[in-house]
């Protein structure tokens, strides 16, 4: 797996150059033994290394005032003062006379843990803000990095979310997006196997692939091909390769460009350190347990973690845990548990407003996904299910897992309105038009229930209220469970022009 960093946030205009950025200056001038004025140079170094004993001598004071009272610690606290406006002059005459001396950055801060820090501090002091935002850009780099530290060694995390981080990661497992994806936080965009044929497979797993392509291909063209529109000759290739995909290891590399914030990133680094340190880790993780200590270790090389930026509330991994005891809906939550494929899993919890979660024990079931539009084609269902047994070893992403979905009812309202629709993957399309019918079914009950809490209340203004909600969504779930989005008001720019299309009664 390659990692490189494609882009990250850029707020350097609001920072002034600190220290750390004169020393640099002064070594890369150095370095390269630049002709240069020497004696400007010379004064920028006995500033530095003057700022260098104020500050040490206010790190003394500190533990002065913190012991002392009254009219001593008054003075303290002033002497404090002065040493602070000392360094930002020298900090000024240093910046003066690096620009006067020629070569050398000063001006940029490397995307580090130091810079992230300055953000941190910086969004941080907002908080004890008595002036106006450009007062508080003013203040001195130490004095935001003072803020930095204390909100990241207690926990404050939320300032290291104002600077975001771009990833190219290349070679990266699937699973291992899988579970970069499941953590809500992030955009990211993927390399579709639905959209491109996938070569970098293992061979017989490649063998399998390029098999069932050839044959589903054909056997589209056959079932469809004459209805034109949405299944034109380019379709069926693609859906032909989006089901010969689920003959492949979910451990199959892909690309991705992933962003978050620096403190998200640091999170995945220390879960994944509990995942790298547990002896007792599933399958799916220790199918990825190198490419993570991957990831941590570029986090480290490129000075991005902190041992601090860590989960507080003591989180883990979500990718996994417990099932229910049963499904439910209860305006305006539900909970469903169901089976359906890794492939289907990576498209459906993408869906970030809803959460998604596998049971671990299924991982160790042998179960598969049997394609639809064999149902009626007992020797090559046989042949299907005996070419994907054979890649079980390397959990195919045709493989079955049981898969909880929680969230309210206005999101899956939003997920059906994707979903119902004959664009979709037909696996996770005909989960969430199933769904729909269920919702629709128990919200049916529950206005029943209402209705007979109104007799005894009829002019309940709550409850009527509660019951129009509820007939609402009913009616909305109940259409959809009947047919596709576009016959349920969403206007769609692009018609599939089928009849199977707003049926959606075709078999891929």
């Amino acid at each position: 797996m390659e990692i490189k960093i494609k882009m990250h946030s850029l707020l350097e205009d609001e920072l002034k150059p600190d220290l750390r950025l004169i020393k640099n200056a002064i070594a890369q001038i150095k370095f390269e033994n630049a002709e240069v004025d020497k004696n400007k140079l010379a004064i920028v170094i006995a500033n530095a290394e003057e700022i260098d004993t104020l500050k040490d001598k206010i790190i003394f004071l500190n533990r002065e005032i913190k012991a002392a009272c009254g009219d001593e610690r008054k003075a303290l606290v002033e002497k404090r003062k002065e040493y602070k406006e000392e360094i930002a002059n020298l900090l000024d005459s240093a910046l003066l006379n690096l620009n006067e001396v020629g070569g050398g950055d000063y001006n940029h801060y490397n995307f580090d843990m130091h810079y992230n820090r300055v953000i941190a501090g910086l969004m941080g002091s907002t908080c004890y803000m008595q002036d106006t935002f450009d007062q508080l850009r003013e203040k001195g780099i130490d004095d935001i990095l003072a803020i930095a530290q204390i909100v990241e060694q207690n926990g404050h995390h939320s300032t290291y979310d104002h600077a975001n981080l771009t990833l190219e990661l290349s070679g990266i497992p699937k699973a291992l997006a899988m579970i970069l994806n499941n953590e809500k936080q992030y955009s990211t965009s993927e390399k579709s196997a639905r959209y491109t044929i996938m070569d970098k497979v293992e061979p017989k797993q490649l063998e399998l692939y390029n098999k069932w392509y050839e044959i589903l291909k054909n056997e589209i063209a056959f079932k469809y091909g004459k209805m034109g529109g949405y299944f034109d000759k380019n379709r069926i290739g693609k859906l032909a390769q989006e089901n010969a995909r689920y003959m492949i290891s979910v451990f199959t590399p892909t690309n991705l460009v992933y962003t978050t914030s620096i403190r998200q990133f640091n999170y995945l680094c220390h879960w994944f350190e509990d995942v790298i340190n547990d002896p007792c880790a599933n399958d799916f993780y220790n199918g990825v347990r190198s490419e993570m200590l991957d990831f941590v270790n570029f986090f480290k090389e490129h000075d991005l973690y902190s041992e601090y930026l860590q989960d507080g509330k003591n989180r883990k991994l979500s990718l996994f845990g417990p099932g229910i005891l049963e499904e439910f809906v209860k305006s305006p939550i539900y909970a469903f548990q169901y089976d359906e494929t890794l492939a289907a899993f990576a498209q459906s919890h993408r869906h970030k407003s809803t959460r998604y979660r596998i049971v671990e024990r299924s991982l160790y079931d042998n179960r598969f996904y049997m394609l639809p539009i064999l149902k009626n084609d007992n020797k090559r269902l046989k042949m299907w299910y005996e070419d994907i047994s054979c890649v079980k070893d390397y959990l195919p992403q045709g493989k079955l897992v049981s898969v909880v979905e929680t969230g309210e009812l206005e999101t899956f309202r939003m997920k059906a309105m994707e979903r119902v629709c004959l664009r979709a993957q037909k696996e996770v399309r005909d989960l969430t038009q199933h769904y729909c019918g269920v919702i629709a079914d128990t919200l049916g009950k529950e206005i029943q229930v209402i209705d007979e809490k109104l007799k005894f209340a009829h002019r309940n203004a709550e409850l009527i209220d509660i019951k129009n909600g509820t007939l609402e969504y009913k009616a909305y779930f109940d259409r959809l469970s009947k047919g596709a989005r576009c016959k349920n008001g969403f206007k769609c720019h692009e018609s599939c022009g089928v009849r199977v299309g707003p049926e959606l009664t075709s078999e891929v």
